[in-house]
């Protein structure tokens, strides 16, 4: 954290922070590259790989704001208020779920968390390796195990 704290200063912490997810992802990505189909890449390519994501990234970014500045858009009000997970109101739970879908493998898996009004955690749960036949039907999924659970816990829907 010592070294975040050198570039808070300057105004550059959003920009470091940043940079190491990006790392992050393309470290992940080459781990599953060897993983899942035995692709070793090279340390110079992920760099590669690594610096081209960043430039798309900045890119797209800065189209983006571009394309909002000349519609008018005051510039940091589009993708704030959906962007943060907030508690259900009092007496009442929230259940958030996700699928994930591999098309090369027709293999799927689930997600699901539950919450209480004040945003506590109460159960969670997914399973994988399921045949899916799209991303839809991952999702659809996932809704359906999830609401499934909170029957089982006594909810009523």
């Amino acid at each position: 954290m010592a070294l975040l704290a050198l570039y808070e200063p300057r105004g550059r912490l959003a920009e470091v922070l940043q940079l190491v997810a990006f790392v992050l992802w393309r470290i992940w990505k080459c781990r599953n590259a060897l993983v899942f189909t035995g692709v070793l890449v090279q340390p110079c390519d992920a760099v590669a790989l690594l610096l081209k994501q960043v430039d798309e990234f900045t890119e797209v970014q800065a189209a983006g704001q571009t394309q909002l500045q000349q519609r008018g858009v005051p510039p940091g009000s589009v993708g704030e208020a959906g962007s943060v997970w907030s508690c259900p109101p009092p007496g009442f739970v929230k259940l958030n779920c996700d699928g994930a879908w591999v098309a090369q493998t027709g293999r799927g898996g689930v997600g699901w968390v539950l919450r209480d009004g004040t945003g506590c955690f109460i159960s969670a749960g997914g399973s994988g390796d399921m045949r899916c036949v799209s991303a839809l039907m991952a999702e659809a999924e996932a809704v359906r195990e999830a609401l499934i659970r909170c029957l089982e816990f006594g909810y009523s829907i």
